[in-house]
């Protein structure tokens, strides 16, 4: 298993960092785990390198591309796995922005939408 995780270079340093501060954090804690990681500026530069056991940290349509590759189409992702849910302390739920905008009771009671 490799980490593939999308780098920049940095304009102050030249270093090669993660694209993001979040892909920065991957690449240490995939570091720390001793998991190969390849770094990589452009998805097409690694695409076909990769295989379904490796790991790909991008943003969600590189990550969405790889998923089509190995015939994965709309992977779902729980965010709040229902064993996590009575530690969240709040209600989480679908809605769509046409229900919220013209419902006063959920877009004037403070709701947090996350798109």
């Amino acid at each position: 298993m490799k980490a593939y995780i999308k780098v920049k270079k940095d304009y102050n340093s030249g270093l090669v960092v993660g694209y993001s501060q979040n892909m920065q954090k991957a690449i240490s804690g995939f570091n720390e785990l001793a998991c190969e990681v390849v770094p990589y500026f452009s998805l097409d530069d690694v695409y076909n390198q990769i295989t379904k056991e490796d790991i790909v940290v991008d943003y969600i349509q590189q990550c969405e591309n790889v998923f089509a590759k190995f015939s994965v189409l709309n992977p779902h992702v729980d965010d709040y796995p229902e064993c996590l849910r009575k530690f969240l302390g709040r209600k989480i739920w679908r809605d769509t922005i046409n229900a919220i905008s013209t419902d006063e009771g959920k877009w004037s009671a403070g709701w947090l939408l996350s798109l």
